[in-house]
């Protein structure tokens, strides 16, 4: 059970009114706890779009693709909600259906396809000072990275709160304070991954 993360099948004259109704929906629910944080970018995305429109009534040329950026920037927003319940929320049909996002089509159907972790990972010095760029081989399929640090030795990495997401091969993480001992683990993503597999933690001495 997952939410679609595709949300281009909406018309625009309806984008606005379904994104407040995500909004308030995943604002109010009983079962997302932290929904007025995780609404945040799309509140922004869809203020943004609420203003144009009600303040350009006759766009021009470059008025009208300003606009059409705009209504992408929702849908991206609503694609990233729904994406952050899913991996919060596996299988809740309950919790994800009171964010008023769509469920896929027949995603009860799919077993899931856990990525095997990482390999090759290595942490090295970053461009700047307090950064650290994190490199290795990800595994074929892979969309996304996630990836979790932590420079408290009381707190182990893939329980720590500090995330950093994104894709490529390397990403460049920090800032962290200076001779801090850094842990890093590192799992790979794809649409259907609910537990994600970290590598074996990494550590490097910041400089």
């Amino acid at each position: 059970m997952k939410l679609n993360t595709t949300y281009n099948g909406v018309r625009n004259d309806k984008l606005s009114l379904y994104a407040h109704s995500v909004i308030d929906k995943t604002t109010g629910s009983k079962f997302i706890k932290t929904g007025d944080t995780l609404v945040g970018p799309l509140t922004d995305a869809t203020l943004a779009l609420d203003t144009n429109v009600s303040t350009i009534l006759y766009p021009t040329p470059a008025e009208t693709a300003q606009r059409r950026r705009l209504r992408l920037a929702v849908r991206v927003e609503l694609g990233r909600l729904a994406a952050q319940l899913n991996l919060s929320f596996p299988n809740n049909e309950e919790a994800l259906r009171s964010s008023g996002l769509t469920l896929g089509a027949n995603v009860a159907h799919r077993r899931p396809v856990e990525l095997p972790a990482p390999t090759d990972v290595e942490l090295v010095d970053g461009s700047q000072p307090g950064y650290l760029c994190v490199k290795g081989k990800r595994a074929k399929g892979a969309l996304q990275n996630l990836i979790r640090a932590s420079h408290d030795p009381a707190v182990p990495a893939e329980h720590s709160a500090t995330i950093f997401v994104g894709g490529g091969r390397e990403r460049e993480i920090g800032p962290f304070p200076s001779g801090a001992v850094v842990e890093v683990v590192w799992a790979c993503l794809n649409s259907s991954t609910t537990e994600p597999m970290y590598c074996a933690p990494v550590r490097r001495r910041v400089q």
